[in-house]
């Protein structure tokens, strides 16, 4: 039901609550009839308010929709992926939301050296689940087995922190696990499918 329908079927239900009031304020009226015009009173009344209270929900959600496609949803903030093939592995930005991310911004860093970025990525607009891979791919120079990054996402919802893990596989290619938290809390988190797993069957980070 529309916003205008719930208000037109209001604004009916109001002049027929003081169409019943005027009736059964009639001395000749019985006190059964006056009675059951009562009732019909309170019917009336319980319909407005539940036709006012399911408006200002909807008008709230509303709002929070509006809200969600003019900064992007903050429950669901951009974070960067991976796509590894043998001897190559691309960084990708990903907009995981039903909302676009304006003026989305990335810096990553190595976990262990974060006073300068790896890659920066600068501002920009993302819509809804769409990726952006970076042109240059990412050749380790070392041995290891695993790094890990940490990425700062600002955007017009907020700053956001990621923390990315890559570990090597075979044919030289690299899985990866990755979590999006504000502060201390987990907004969004997933691992490729090999990724080892706890006793739970949640994501081992391996902290």
């Amino acid at each position: 039901m529309g916003a205008v329908a719930v208000s037109i079927l209001l604004g009916a239900i109001g002049c027929l609550s003081n169409i019943v009031a005027a009736t059964a304020a009639r001395e000749e009226r019985s006190p059964r009839v006056r009675q059951r015009l009562f009732v019909l009173f309170v019917l009336f009344a319980i319909i407005t308010f539940g036709l006012t209270s399911w408006q200002a929900v909807r008008g709230s959600q509303s709002a929070a929709e509006n809200m969600k496609s003019q900064l992007g949803d903050p429950q669901r903030p951009p974070f960067i992926s991976i796509i590894s093939l043998p001897g190559k592995t691309r960084f990708v930005r990903t907009n995981p939301s039903d909302f676009p991310a304006y003026v989305s911004s990335m810096k990553l860093f190595d976990a262990t050296h974060t006073k300068t970025a790896l890659h920066s990525y600068g501002a920009v607009e993302m819509a809804g689940h769409t990726g952006l891979m970076d042109d240059e791919p990412w050749n380790p120079e070392d041995d290891a087995t695993e790094h890990r990054f940490t990425v700062e996402i600002g955007t017009r919802a907020g700053l956001f922190l990621e923390d990315l893990v890559l570990r090597r596989t075979a044919n030289d290619q690299w899985m990866n696990a990755w979590r999006v938290r504000q502060g201390m809390r987990t907004l969004d988190q997933n691992a490729d499918s090999a990724w080892p797993r706890d006793s739970r069957g949640q994501i081992d980070w391996g902290d």
